[in-house]
């Protein structure tokens, strides 16, 4: 998920994103939020904005597709199978008013305000103005909103990026504070690293987890059990990639202990070359079988499609898992690569916060030499975002936009001193898992029963669960 903000660095790759003749939008920034591949993102979104505004359009961005819903309508917000939101064929824009959203029409490549289509079922139409319509409208729209912005008038649901947090009652606590200080938010990251990896945690009133600490981490756990066995470094580097591509909405720990009795039983499901050529039935049938894969058709295809890109032996993803060194960008634009037909090389890998995981897992526990690790940014989930939050780091309209709360930690990184394993120290790498542990073995307990229950040092900043009006 991000926030675009035209004007800014933020959206150099959506210089398409312009009015009808094709002219700027002159310093006024539009606030669409995009969740594409982040479906707990897209619903907390949803959650906190019952006034919003979705844009549903299809995962290439087509202009044929571009359809303007209320946040309340049940075509894009019912239940669905997993994924089924922002992480297979299709991408939300969202924005708090119809005028913003308009925006997204504009980075789909059509007219700013020109949808394909309005929601039959929870847009009612309005009184188009004689000689006028939709896009008078909007255009009118945004002019009072330049015109009263120059003037010094506060538009409520104007369009501009420094609105104060409406609806946050709808989302829980108030988290409206004053902005941390650089060596606070660095104060913090040090606090959150060094209690993970030094095990000081004090989880003894959870119930969920007792043994704290950068080896019980899922992943952590299953490649030193490997090495245990004898595994061969390379066949762990296979296990990571393939693995990781599973890791979406999972049960951690059952997932990647599933996957190294898969390993065991079945160690062909990792050579790249055998099952490029297996049928896709038997792939599918050992990965259900071995609960490894979830949605078992596109896991299998995925799985499959990984391992002949892998069996090429061509590009930074092939090179890291065969030699063991790479690079964090290079490998990071590799898995956004496509092959001859356009179709993703890695599909699965490439989302915006498995990419960053992969790469982290890879440098530890993978062994590997990765250049250019300090670049690889936290992978934003749920639980990620909740901690930000929580801390006061971000508030919570900030803490929408994934690239908001990686600059934020980055800034914090780069200013204090993280500790982390071998390859990852003093990086956002390291402080991930931390940030990932935090967030769900403390904050989601703490959410769970409106309490602050500190588990470390950083609890004490916590912001969520203060009496109103104290001030940290």
């Amino acid at each position: 998920m991000k926030i675009i903000n035209k004007g800014t660095a933020q959206t150099t790759e959506y210089d398409n994103a312009e009015d009808a003749n094709g002219v700027g939008f002159d310093g006024c920034y539009s606030h669409v939020v995009e969740f594409d591949g982040d479906d707990a993102g897209y619903l907390e979104w949803l959650h906190a904005h019952p006034d919003g505004y979705v844009v549903n359009v299809q995962r290439n961005r087509s202009p044929n597709y571009v359809v303007l819903h209320r946040a309340t309508c049940i075509f894009i917000s019912k239940p669905v199978a997993q994924g089924g939101y922002t992480e297979r064929d299709y991408v939300k824009y969202c924005a708090e008013t119809e005028v913003d959203a308009g925006y997204a029409a504009a980075i789909c490549g059509r007219k700013r305000g020109s949808f394909s289509n309005r929601c039959g079922k929870c847009i009612v139409p309005e009184h188009e103005e004689k000689g006028g319509g939709l896009r008078t409208t909007v255009r009118r729209q945004v002019k009072a909103h330049k015109h009263a912005r120059g003037k010094g008038i506060e538009v409520p649901g104007s369009v501009g990026i420094q609105r104060g947090l409406s609806g946050a009652s709808a989302a829980g606590p108030s988290l409206r504070r004053r902005k941390l200080a650089l060596a606070d938010t660095a104060r913090i990251a040090e606090e959150i690293a060094g209690d993970f990896y030094g095990g000081q945690l004090d989880l003894s009133v959870r119930s969920d987890f007792s043994a704290p600490g950068w080896s019980d981490m899922p992943e952590v756990a299953c490649v030193d059990a490997c090495r245990s066995d004898g595994v061969a470094e390379k066949t762990i580097r296979l296990l990571l990639t393939l693995v990781s591509a599973m890791d979406r909405a999972r049960d951690s720990d059952l997932l990647w202990s599933s996957g190294r009795k898969l390993l065991a039983r079945h160690p062909e499901i990792f050579n790249p070359p055998t099952v490029a050529k297996m049928p896709i039935e038997r792939l599918s049938a050992l990965l259900s079988a071995s609960g490894v894969s979830q949605r078992h058709g596109p896991d299998s295809e995925a799985w499959q499609t990984i391992a002949r890109s892998l069996a090429t032996g061509k590009g930074p993803v092939s090179e890291i898992v065969e030699r063991g060194t790479g690079n964090a960008e290079t490998l990071l634009t590799d898995l956004q690569s496509v092959d001859e037909f356009g179709q993703a090389r890695y599909p699965l890998l490439r989302g915006p916060k498995i990419g960053p995981m992969w790469v982290r897992i890879m440098a530890n526990p993978g062994g590997t030499t990765i250049s250019g690790i300090e670049k690889i940014p936290v992978a934003v989930d749920v639980h990620v975002r909740r901690v930000t939050r929580n801390l006061g780091v971000t508030d919570f309209e900030t803490t929408q936009s994934k690239q908001a709360i990686q600059a934020a930690w980055h800034a914090a990184v780069s200013a204090g001193d993280v500790e982390g394993p071998s390859g990852i120290e003093g990086t956002c790498a390291a402080l991930d898992p931390a940030l990932w542990f935090i967030g769900k073995h403390g904050c989601r307990n703490c959410e769970a029963v409106s309490q602050r229950i500190p588990i470390g040092r950083a609890c004490r900043r916590c912001v969520a669960f203060e009496p109103a009006g104290s001030v940290t």
